[in-house]
């Protein structure tokens, strides 16, 4: 089993400076990150009137950290995209075309970070009557827009991957199986966030055996299920004695990545607890 490594996701930049963090906010965490065993960390744009300044402007400044701390980015999580896939006028857009390619651009500095992440929301349905036409009419739009994102993530050299939140017009994992059979593309796959995963009452345990060699990354993080929290590993009521090893036993090998929204003041030390929690548990898988 090769050695596994940990990084964060955008959650430790949103717990540390807000949701209008700024490139120079990432470059400035990094040695941080670094000096507490985190190997890897998530890019993110959350807004998306800011996109073209993180990719013409800011990445640089955070590829200059990250060559000098040796850390790097794991993917890059294309939050503000959700906007293209929140509503059947939102899925009749043409939003998230165009800013898929500018997604390519900004990652230019960083050619090993092959992953793009689309989120995808909870979806506002349409008021008044749809029959199986009409969804069927949802579904192909958005199916369609995702097809022509991934084309577009392909053509760049990178692969693309969905984090799917609950109430998501995907309907779930099964609804991402579809997309896979339907896709045929081995470029495209699923960033496991276990804290949606268990708020949507998937059976997160077998989620690495149900999708396997396609989870491209993960935001892991805890919650009681009732809520879709992002609380520290082992603060919540999902079952890791039993998605730890099914995890390790997986096609999966790219970054253990932590998700915790918290207070400013306790992303250290709540970024070391999980951190400690998850090597514990690997640890005993792995009889150390």
């Amino acid at each position: 089993m090769s050695e596994i490594k940990f990084g964060v996701s955008p959650a430790y930049q949103i717990s540390r400076y807000g949701d209008r963090f700024t490139p120079e906010n990432v470059a400035e965490s990094l040695s941080d990150l670094s000096a507490q065993g985190y190997s890897s960390f998530q890019l993110e744009v959350f807004h998306p009137e800011t996109l073209n300044d993180w990719a013409y402007r800011g990445i640089n400044k955070i590829a200059e950290a990250a060559a000098k701390f040796n850390i790097y980015p794991s993917q890059f999580v294309g939050h503000f995209l959700l906007h293209g896939f929140e509503s059947a006028e939102a899925l009749e857009s043409e939003f998230g075309i165009v800013e898929t390619r500018v997604c390519l651009d900004l990652l230019k500095p960083f050619p090993d970070c092959s992953v793009i992440t689309v989120a995808i929301p909870g979806f506002t349905v349409p008021t008044g009557r749809v029959d199986r036409a009409g969804y069927k009419k949802l579904w192909d739009r958005f199916a369609g827009k995702i097809k022509t994102m991934l084309a577009i993530a392909e053509d760049g050299g990178k692969k693309l991957a969905l984090e799917i939140l609950p109430g998501s017009i995907l309907g779930g994992l099964q609804g991402l199986l579809r997309l896979i059979d339907q896709f045929g593309s081995v470029n495209f796959g699923y960033n496991l966030d276990t804290g949606h995963a268990w708020a949507s009452r998937e059976l997160v345990g077998l989620v690495p055996a149900m999708l396997d060699d396609r989870i491209f990354g993960t935001h892991l993080k805890d919650n009681a299920q009732a809520e879709n929290l992002s609380l520290a590993p082992g603060r919540g009521t999902i079952p890791w004695d039993i998605l730890v090893p099914n995890l390790l036993n997986s096609a999966y090998r790219g970054s253990w990545d932590i998700e915790i929204k918290c207070e400013s003041g306790d992303v250290a030390s709540e970024y070391e607890q999980g951190l400690k929690f998850l090597k514990s548990k690997i640890n005993v898988f792995k009889g150390v």
